[in-house]
Formats: C-alpha cells, structure tokens, sequence
C-alpha cells in the first residue's frame, strides 16, 4: 500500500494545504493582534494622566 507512493503524495498535499493556511490565518490575525496592543496601551496611558489630573 505504502510502496506505490500514493500515500506519500496525499501526505505532502494534506501538509502543503495545511501550512498554507495556517500563514492565511496568521497573515489575519497580526492586524487584531494589534489593535488589541495599541488599545491596551491606550487605556494604560489614558488611566495614567486620567489619574493624574484628578
């Protein structure tokens, strides 16, 4: 079954598709990833001088 080489080319097909979209899901995510730090770091800097005003 193994020797024909078939199994060995669906193996690499299912992990070429894999790897392609796990980078489409991380090439996604970096832009939420980022709004998410900024916003954090906005509410952080916003607490700061918000409390040092009152």
């Amino acid at each position: 079954m193994a020797a024909d080489g078939t199994t060995t080319d669906y193996t690499s097909a299912a992990w070429n598709s894999l790897k392609t979209s796990a980078s489409d899901m991380v090439a996604e995510a970096w832009p939420i990833i980022t709004a998410i730090v900024v916003a954090g770091i906005a509410m952080r800097l916003f607490k700061k001088f918000a409390s040092k005003i009152s």
